[in-house]
């Protein structure tokens, strides 16, 4: 199992990021009120506080509902002020703050690529998986990890991804934080939480008290490397099979490199690694947080801080 080295950098003077925020109250109501004032003032102070930020502002809505984004003149001038680039960065308590409803996510995703706003790599069209690297992406508070890729033939300039083969270097604090380790850790652990909805038959959500919430084991543990989605359990030509869902449902072209999994050599590969022998289903889910599916590699991220282990496969 490949180590990974933690190093302790000192931080450089590095140009400010202009920082505003984003606040709403869904009432007028007396405490919703002055709880709106409070996150104004707060969001001022931590701002214009920060070393390393500039205060921008900050937008607010009162007495509007997250599930729409008519006549909220606080969100749309903030959006405005983005094309203008007015600011590098917003800040705001959660993402329901902004908005309640997919939709609406989707629209406010259509104005910025209407408007032209790139993504960081230089992108026109912003897609989930684009803001999923963002949200596990620990550049966002102060950290790095390096040699997440390297090159395997210098000739020919051909880079891979670093999932195993070399050791990987974090750094911590090698530059100004965005947001701070503790709102990092919270929205990872806000997507573990998500991760275990189940949807009711009256169309709500409710937790299923456990990350397992599948009538599969595996199809909560398979997650493609390369694009992040989870893997679906499939019959074809009589055989079980896993495949990723994202290239199930959007084609090759979104995720071009993951592989189709058989279901008993996947078995035999966790009873051999996980189980010291025969599969146990019950072992796996006690031992086994995750599966990370590369092509002829599989990871296997372990509970409890055991670790990780490659395994790979024909």
């Amino acid at each position: 199992m490949k180590k990974i080295y933690y190093i302790p950098v000192k931080k450089e003077n590095m140009e400010p990021l202009r920082v505003a925020a984003y606040c709403r109250v869904s009432t007028k109501k007396e405490t919703q009120l002055a709880s709106l004032a409070h996150q104004i003032m707060s969001y001022t102070e931590q701002i214009s506080d920060h070393p390393g930020w500039v205060f921008s502002g900050v937008f607010w809505d009162c007495g509007r509902s997250g599930l729409r984004k008519k006549g909220r003149n606080g969100l749309k001038h903030m959006l405005e002020s983005a094309v203008e680039g007015k600011f590098d960065y917003i800040i705001t308590k959660s993402a329901k703050r902004v908005s309640r409803n997919t939709v609406e996510l989707l629209q406010i995703k259509k104005y910025l690529e209407e408007s032209d706003i790139k993504t960081v790599t230089g992108k026109k069209v912003w897609s989930a998986n684009v803001i999923q690297q963002m949200l596990k992406n620990e550049k966002y508070k102060g950290d790095m990890m390096l040699q997440k890729t390297f090159t395997e033939d210098y000739l020919n300039g051909i880079r891979k991804k670093n999932v195993g083969q070399r050791t990987r270097y974090y750094v911590k604090g090698s530059h100004l934080a965005i947001i701070s380790p503790e709102i990092f850790d919270k929205v990872q652990e806000e997507m573990l939480n998500r991760a275990r909805l189940l949807r009711t038959a009256d169309g709500n959500q409710i937790s299923s008290g456990n990350r397992f919430s599948s009538k599969y084991l595996l199809s909560n543990l398979l997650i493609c490397g390369y694009c992040g989605g989870g893997f679906r359990r499939r019959t074809e030509r009589g055989k079980i099979v896993w495949r990723c869902g994202t290239r199930m449902e959007k084609g090759k072209a979104e995720c071009e490199n993951s592989p189709t999994l058989n279901d008993q050599d996947v078995r035999e590969m966790l009873g051999k690694v996980v189980c010291n022998g025969e599969y146990d289903e019950n072992v796996v889910k006690d031992r086994v947080k995750r599966i990370d599916v590369y092509e002829k590699r599989l990871i296997i991220c372990y509970a409890e801080k055991e670790g990780y282990q490659i395994c790979e496969f024909e």
